[in-house]
């Protein structure tokens, strides 16, 4: 039971850090698009 809680704790820690990681490069697109409006 312990390993099965580990394992959902661990892929909902890589979840947060993929989706923070989307954010950012969201958000780095859209800065440079942002740039080439301008």
């Amino acid at each position: 039971k312990f390993f099965e809680m580990y394992l959902k704790h661990k892929k909902s820690r890589l979840n947060l850090k993929v989706s923070c990681y989307n954010q950012e490069k969201l958000l780095a697109e859209y800065q440079g698009q942002y740039v080439a409006f301008k």
